[in-house]
């Protein structure tokens, strides 16, 4: 006859371990025919097919019946039952033991006799239903333990982010305050570089009027040479009104020399006046030039620092570190733009000593253009308004090369000030970003 449980349960819920064994009235163990997949028996894997129960709980059933083993191996969901097995060692030689405990104590064997060999097992009684919810819970507590532990390292993860992220918002700070100093600093060196050269312009305005009227004086003393020429020529000519008849001849070859005279002396002034307008546009060529290469020197390093600027907001800590060299660099363009400004002034210096001679040039010319009095009286006008001219068109260069040095130091500033700007955007940004890494 056979029972067991086969890992089922009868219509009261109980449940059995599994196992399906022959027992006869009167025989001292029951044969284990076959152990069911879906019970605790194969779970453990302890009972193989072939062995021999021997007791039930430790209750004796020599006198029990294949029902009576079937009703004690059964029981509620859960519980458990204590089986002492035997097996035969020479016909299972080799084979493991499994995980039950062998009789006479844990980890301890008792020999029956020479071939046998006796353990105990423990087994919990349940159906194909509690194992499934029983290795469910099982994963579920795994998983609870594993969410834990994970638990545990993003807390300790998001605490380095925490520290991490304050103190690289400390040094962005420090470098944000630093920078902001040295923006400063420069800021104040080129208001005195622009004090500076206003002095350095004023100066030489100053020498610029002395010189002019040092040119109006020598214009004055001009004309007055002049009026005594002519006063000299109308009594000349008196003198050779009265001696007309005596010396004819000589009157007409003196007209002849001094209106050939009076001609050479017409063409110098004209040459001297078209080499000094010459020389005149040269300079102002030259200035235009010189002011158009300067603006697009100013333009090109301005696209640069931009393009320098756009490319270091990559990576927020080398943006940080980087901010000093572009206030260094800053710094260096205003130094290079004070010495171009300090050469233009050294190249106007120059160029008014060269026209302060020029002028002198002029003053020789005219004293050599005494006889001429109409002829040189027209020539000097014209040659007056020229030169107020000039003056008034040097003025309105140097007028225009002030406002050109205030338009540079404008910009100047706004540059630092969008330099600035872009520094604490970017330490803003950089903020944000450090915050919602570490919310995520």
């Amino acid at each position: 006859m056979a029972a067991g449980a086969g890992g089922g349960g009868d219509d009261l819920g109980r449940c059995g371990v599994g196992l399906f064994c022959e027992k006869e009235r009167g025989s001292p163990a029951a044969l284990v025919r076959e152990v069911s997949a879906r019970g605790s028996a194969a779970r453990d894997g302890s009972i193989r097919p072939g062995d021999h129960v021997l007791s039930v709980d430790g209750a004796d059933i020599t006198q029990w019946t294949a029902a009576t083993l079937r009703n004690a191996l059964q029981g509620e969901q859960g519980s458990q039952v204590t089986l002492e097995i035997s097996r035969n060692i020479a016909e299972r030689d080799g084979e493991a033991g499994g995980t039950g405990d062998l009789v006479g104590g844990e980890g301890a064997g008792e020999e029956r006799g020479p071939e046998l060999a006796i353990m105990t097992v423990t087994l919990l009684r349940g159906s194909p239903m509690f194992w499934y919810w029983h290795d469910k819970h099982q994963g579920m507590v795994t998983q609870v333990a594993t969410l834990t532990q994970q638990l545990q390292q993003a807390q300790y993860v998001c605490q380095q982010l925490q520290s991490t992220r304050s103190a690289a918002k400390s040094a962005a700070e420090e470098r944000a305050r630093t920078a902001e100093e040295e923006l400063e600093r420069v800021k104040i060196q080129s208001v005195q570089m622009r004090e500076e050269s206003e002095s350095r312009i004023a100066a030489l305005t100053t020498q610029l009027e002395v010189k002019q009227a040092e040119v109006e004086a020598s214009w004055t003393r001009a004309q007055d040479e002049l009026r005594a020429s002519a006063v000299n020529t109308r009594q000349f000519q008196n003198k050779v009104a009265e001696c007309e008849n005596k010396i004819l001849a000589k009157a007409h070859e003196f007209d002849r020399a001094l209106a050939q005279r009076t001609q050479e002396h017409a063409e110098a002034l004209m040459r001297a006046t078209s080499h000094h307008q010459k020389l005149m546009r040269q300079v102002e060529e030259q200035l235009l030039s010189r002011n158009m290469e300067m603006e697009t020197a100013l333009n090109k390093q301005a696209l640069e620092y931009s393009a320098t600027l756009a490319q270091r907001v990559a990576a927020h800590a080398a943006e940080l570190e980087k901010a000093k060299s572009r206030a260094d660099a800053a710094q260096q363009l205003l130094q290079s733009c004070t010495q171009e400004h300090e050469i233009e002034l050294e190249c106007v210096r120059g160029e008014l000593t060269a026209r302060i001679k020029m002028c002198a040039v002029l003053d020789a010319d005219k004293l050599h253009a005494e006889a001429e009095v109409d002829a040189l009286t027209r020539l000097l006008a014209d040659a007056r308004d020229k030169l107020n001219v000039e003056r008034s068109a040097r003025t309105q260069d140097m007028e225009t090369m002030a406002e050109e040095r205030d338009r540079r130091v404008s910009d100047a500033d706004s540059l630092h000030k969008r330099c600035l700007q872009a520094l604490r955007a970017e330490m803003q940004r950089a903020g944000q970003n450090s915050g919602k890494s570490h919310l995520q």
